[in-house]
C-alpha cells in the first residue's frame, strides 16, 4: 500500500510540470521509434503482414463467394509459440490462490489470512487475472512490459437490507490495491536505464488513455477530498496531438477488425443529448486524453512549497490532453520505487536491443511462408498455365473462358491446318513441389528449437514409442526456456510487486 498526500499547486508550478511532461515523452522519438517496432511485431503475430495485390484479390475473391482462388498463406509460426509460453507463465504465477500468498507462523496465522483475503478482494474487484494475462502476453511479444501498482479510491454502492428499503442502494467509497497492464504503445518511460530498473532507478514514467466525458467526470469525483485541480479548464481543453509524440496511439493491423476506424472518432454526444444538457456552462468535448505521469523530482525545482522541497520525491500527476493538470499527489510509499515496474522476460545486458521471444520466429515464419507461396504458386501454374496462341486461329475470349471444361472453337482460318500450330504451351514440372512442403517443416522445426518448444508442448502428437518417463524428460526440457523466463520475471517484477 502506497500512502498519498494530494497538493494543489500554484500556476507558476503547474506550467513546470506540463512542461517537463512535454520533454519527458519528446524523449521517446530521441531515442527509438518504439512504436513501428511494436506494430511490426503485432503484424506479424496476427499474420497480417502480406499486403500484395495478389493476395489481397484473393482474398477480395473468397470474400465474395470465389472459393478457387488461392490465397498467400503466411505460415503460423510466432503466434502458437508465444500462446504456447503465455500458457506456461499463466499456469505458473496466476495458477495459485490468491496470487499473492501469505507466509506466516503459528502465531501470526489469523493475520496472514486477513491480509490474504483482501488481496483476495481486491483481485477480484479489478480483474487482476486478466491485466496479468496481457501483461504476460505483451512480454512475449515485445520483450517489454508493464505495470501500474497503486492504491485506488472508488466510488461504489451496495444494497441496503434494512427493512422498507428493498433494492435501496447506499454510496460507498472503495480503496484498495490494484493492479493494471500499460499498453507499451502509449507507454513512456526514462529509457537512460535497463527496463528492469526503471521503477528503482528511473526519473519518470507514465502512459496515456483515452477517456470519455462521463469517465473524466467520474475520476474527479474519486479524488480524495476534491483534491483536483481545473476540472473546468480540463473539460473544456480540446486534445491536439503533438507532432513529434502523439500523445495516444492505436495500431491498425488487422484489415477485418470489428472496428475499422480511430478510436478516437467518437460519436459526438451533443447530437444526441437532451437540449438541456447542450446549454450548461462547461463546453464538453467528446473525448480526453488522460496522462498518468509518476516522476522523480525536486519540488523547488518547480517552485512547489512542501516539506523536504529540497529533497528528491515521487509524485504522481495526471494530465488531461497535455496541457491542463488535473490532480497533484506526492506517492510517500516506503519503498521509494515508481509504482510503474516494468521488465524483460528475456535479458541478456543488451537492454532495449534483446530480441523478444516473437521477434525471434519471425524470420522462420517467413521463410517458410515463402516456400509455402512457391507451393501454391506451382499449383496456380498447373491450375492455369501460361501458353502462346495465334489470334487469327483462335479467339481471345475463348481460350481465356473461366470455365475449365468449356470447348475452344477456332476460327475458319484454322480450318484444314495443324492445330498443334494454334497453342503452344510452356514445359512445366513441378517435381519439387513435394520438396517444398518438407522445408518448409524443417523451417518450423527449426523455429522450435530457437524458442526452446516441442510438438507435444504445442499440443500435436509426435511419433515415437516413448516411456512415461522418457517423455516427462522430454516435456520438461521443453520447459527449460520458458523456466528460465519465468524466474527472470519473478525477479524483475513479481518481487517488486509483492
Amino acid at each position: 500500500m502506497a500512502g498519498s498526500t494530494p497538493l494543489v499547486l500554484s500556476a507558476s508550478s503547474q506550467q513546470g510540470i506540463i512542461k517537463f511532461f512535454t520533454s519527458c515523452a519528446a524523449m521517446m522519438t530521441q531515442t527509438w521509434d518504439m512504436r513501428s517496432a511494436f506494430q511490426a511485431i503485432d503484424t506479424e503475430y496476427m499474420r497480417e503482414g502480406n499486403r500484395t495485390e495478389a493476395h489481397i484479390r484473393a482474398v477480395l475473391s473468397n470474400a465474395i463467394g470465389d472459393k478457387t482462388r488461392l490465397q498467400d498463406l503466411t505460415v503460423p509460426v510466432v503466434m502458437p509459440q508465444v500462446e504456447t509460453a503465455l500458457s506456461y507463465l499463466a499456469g505458473v504465477f496466476l495458477s495459485g490462490h490468491p496470487i499473492f500468498g501469505m507466509v506466516a507462523n503459528a502465531e501470526n496465522m489469523d493475520a496472514a489470512i486477513q491480509m490474504e483475503t483482501i488481496i483476495e478482494e481486491n483481485a477480484r474487484r479489478n480483474a487482476w487475472i486478466r491485466e496479468f494475462i496481457l501483461w504476460l502476453r505483451d512480454g512475449l511479444k515485445y520483450n517489454l512490459h508493464c505495470l501500474e501498482v497503486s492504491w485506488q479510491r472508488k466510488t461504489i454502492y451496495q444494497p441496503i437490507t434494512a427493512i422498507g428499503k428493498v433494492g435501496a442502494t447506499k454510496e460507498t467509497l472503495w480503496q484498495g490495491n490494484t493492479i493494471k497492464r500499460i499498453d507499451m504503445y502509449n507507454a513512456f518511460f526514462d529509457t537512460r536505464v535497463a527496463p528492469a530498473e526503471i521503477h528503482s532507478e528511473g526519473e519518470f514514467a507514465g502512459y496515456s488513455e483515452l477517456y470519455s466525458r462521463m469517465r473524466l467526470k467520474r475520476f474527479f469525483q474519486d479524488l480524495p477530498d476534491n483534491s483536483g485541480m481545473n476540472a473546468t479548464s480540463a473539460f473544456e481543453s480540446m486534445y491536439n496531438d503533438n507532432p513529434a509524440w502523439p500523445f495516444f496511439f492505436t495500431p491498425l493491423i488487422n484489415p477485418n477488425a470489428l472496428l475499422r476506424f480511430d478510436p478516437r472518432a467518437s460519436t459526438d454526444w451533443l447530437a444526441w443529448a437532451s437540449a438541456e444538457a447542450s446549454t450548461g456552462k462547461i463546453r464538453y468535448n467528446n473525448l480526453y486524453i488522460k496522462t498518468t505521469l509518476y516522476a522523480r523530482i525536486i519540488p523547488s525545482d518547480y517552485n512547489m512549497k512542501v516539506p523536504a522541497q529540497n529533497t528528491p520525491q515521487i509524485w504522481k500527476f495526471i494530465i488531461i490532453n497535455g496541457n491542463v493538470l488535473a490532480y497533484a499527489e506526492r506517492q510517500t510509499d516506503a519503498h521509494n520505487n515508481l509504482p510503474m515496474v516494468f521488465g524483460q522476460p528475456l535479458e541478456d545486458g543488451l537492454n532495449y536491443q534483446t530480441k523478444s521471444f516473437a521477434s525471434n520466429g519471425i524470420a522462420f515464419q517467413d521463410m517458410a511462408s515463402a516456400l509455402w507461396a512457391s507451393k501454391l504458386a506451382s499449383e496456380r501454374r498447373s491450375v492455369g498455365d501460361r501458353v502462346l496462341y495465334n489470334p487469327l486461329l483462335i479467339n481471345e475470349k475463348d481460350i481465356n473462358s473461366a470455365n475449365p471444361s468449356a470447348k475452344i472453337p477456332v476460327r475458319p482460318a484454322a480450318y484444314g491446318r495443324n492445330l498443334q500450330e494454334s497453342v503452344y504451351a510452356f514445359p512445366f514440372n513441378n517435381q519439387n513441389q513435394s520438396m517444398l512442403l518438407s522445408e518448409a517443416q524443417q523451417i518450423v522445426q527449426m523455429a522450435n528449437n530457437v524458442a526452446g518448444q516441442n510438438l507435444p508442448s504445442q499440443g500435436q502428437f509426435q511419433k515415437g514409442n516413448k516411456t512415461l518417463h522418457e517423455f516427462q524428460t522430454t516435456m520438461q526440457n521443453g520447459n527449460n526456456r520458458e523456466q528460465m523466463m519465468a524466474l527472470f520475471i519473478e525477479a524483475q517484477s513479481m518481487t517488486p510487486i509483492k
